[in-house]
């Protein structure tokens, strides 16, 4: 199986061997969210980390998926990661007004 048909293993593989990247614009948005690189590895170590969308490579460079994750104390984080070359786009928590909880957007931003 590879990468393109299990992102997440192709992620948590990266993660693992240190090839994981992270574009300038996702070092941005966690410098202004506070966030640190060990708290997404948390995300992405958490039991029950999972992903909440696919999408195709259609318009864009490659595909993305949208993984739902825990951090250490417990809070959500949605991570934006394009694979097979698992490139971390942007990480942030889910919140309204575009998310009505971690697992659903509120109406206004549904897809």
């Amino acid at each position: 199986m590879d990468s393109l048909d299990n992102p997440l293993q192709g992620i948590e593989d990266a993660k693992h061997n240190g090839t994981l990247l992270y574009c300038g614009y996702a070092l941005r948005r966690m410098i202004e969210r506070n966030f640190h690189v060990g708290r997404i590895g948390e995300a992405l170590n958490c039991p029950d980390v999972e992903i909440l969308e696919n999408y195709p490579r259609v318009g864009r460079p490659s595909p993305e998926c949208l993984i739902l994750g825990k951090d250490g104390q417990g809070k959500f984080i949605h991570i934006l990661v394009a694979y097979p070359m698992a490139e971390i786009i942007t990480v942030y928590e889910p919140m309204l007004p575009r998310w009505k909880s971690p697992r659903e957007r509120t109406k206004k931003n549904a897809l």
